[in-house]
């Protein structure tokens, strides 16, 4: 058994459709990166390697969002389902051959802050969990930021 810790880097393009005045719909394609590692050596046939993992993901993410404020401030809370696809993978920690496509369930919130009548800054926090397998479970809390234009 390894507790893991790590971090990644992702890169996204982002859709934004008005549902009703205060509810949005977003949809976001791209890369996702998982890293993860142990403190010990704990790994390998002879226990002396650093349990580690690292996978890229293709990425669909599809959010609904509450917004407080249709304004150039716009504070939001929302659920989300991210489906994942493994694009490369390699770890000493989780036999390879088991790292198929997964899906994620996650609640966030952040604000798009418009800086100019079509540009705007979104911000990002979340808290996803993966489902769990016999031998993983695993979770994330994810800050993202990035800047977006309507077209």
């Amino acid at each position: 058994t390894a507790s893991m810790k790590g971090n990644g880097v992702s890169g996204r393009i982002l859709f934004d459709y008005l549902m009703w005045p205060q509810i949005w719909f977003r949809g976001l394609m791209g890369i996702e990166n998982f890293a993860a590692e142990s403190d010990t050596k704990i790994c390998g046939a002879t226990n002396t390697s650093v349990c580690d993992v690292e996978i890229s993901y293709l990425s669909l993410d599809l959010w609904g969002r509450y917004l407080f404020s249709t304004d150039s401030f716009r504070p939001w809370v929302g659920l989300g389902f991210d489906l994942l696809f493994p694009s490369s993978k390699a770890s000493t920690a989780i036999d390879e051959s088991s790292i198929t496509s997964t899906s994620v369930i996650a609640v966030g919130g952040g604000l798009d802050w418009f800086v100019g009548p079509t540009t705007f800054i979104p911000l990002q926090v979340e808290y996803g969990i993966l489902p769990p397998s016999d031998d993983v479970s695993a979770s994330y809390i994810s800050l993202r930021g990035g800047i977006g234009f309507q077209f």
